[in-house]
C-alpha cells in the first residue's frame, strides 16, 4: 500500500479569487475556505485529493399530496404514516416538514457517518431506503430533501403512505 504525502494548500483556483469555496478533501467534507488573492486555499489538514467550488443546496420539494377518499372526493386530513426514500449512493441528508406557511416544523437529518464506522477513513457512500415517521394530522404537507452538506446525493424516488380522516 503507497501512503501519499499530503499537502496544505491547492493552488489553481484563480476563477474563485475572494470567493468562500465548499471543499471536499481525501472524499470527507471540509470547513469553508476563502481563495487568496494569488488562487490558493489552504486547508486545515493536509489532504491528497481536494475538489472545491461554490456552494450550493440542493433541494428536492415534493408537490403537495391531495389524497381523495374513496368515493372520489377531497380528503381534508390526512397523515403521512411513513415517508421511505430511496437513494443512491448519496453521504448525508435532511429532511426538513415545512408548515402551511413554509416554516420548518421538523428536520431530520440522516447522518453521513453510522455509529462504530472508522473515523480514520472516508465514509462510505449509502443506497437504499431512509425511513421516517410521519408528522401527524396535517392538511398543507410540504416535504422538502436537501443536501447541505457538498457531498453527493440522488435520490432514486420517495414513496409516502398516508392514513386519510374522511368524516
Amino acid at each position: 500500500m503507497e501512503i501519499l504525502e499530503g499537502t496544505r494548500t491547492f493552488q489553481g483556483f484563480d476563477h474563485l479569487i475572494g470567493a468562500s469555496v465548499d471543499i471536499v478533501a481525501d472524499f470527507a467534507a471540509h470547513p469553508q475556505r476563502t481563495v487568496s488573492d494569488t488562487g490558493v486555499i489552504s486547508l486545515q489538514l493536509p489532504a491528497t485529493n481536494v475538489i472545491a467550488g461554490l456552494p450550493y443546496t440542493p433541494e428536492l420539494e415534493l408537490l403537495h399530496p391531495e389524497p381523495f377518499a374513496g368515493d372520489s372526493t377531497r380528503v381534508q386530513q390526512f397523515r403521512p404514516r411513513n415517508i421511505n426514500i430511496l437513494v443512491q449512493d448519496t453521504i448525508g441528508t435532511e429532511v426538513v416538514f415545512q408548515d402551511e406557511d413554509g416554516n420548518e416544523e421538523r428536520v431530520e437529518t440522516i447522518p453521513a457517518r453510522k455509529f462504530g464506522q472508522p473515523m480514520d477513513a472516508a465514509v462510505p457512500p449509502f443506497t437504499g431506503a431512509l425511513e421516517l415517521a410521519g408528522n401527524g394530522w396535517v392538511t398543507p404537507f410540504n416535504l422538502i430533501v436537501r443536501q447541505s452538506i457538498p457531498m453527493p446525493i440522488t435520490v432514486l424516488s420517495i414513496i409516502l403512505e398516508f392514513q386519510v380522516d374522511d368524516t
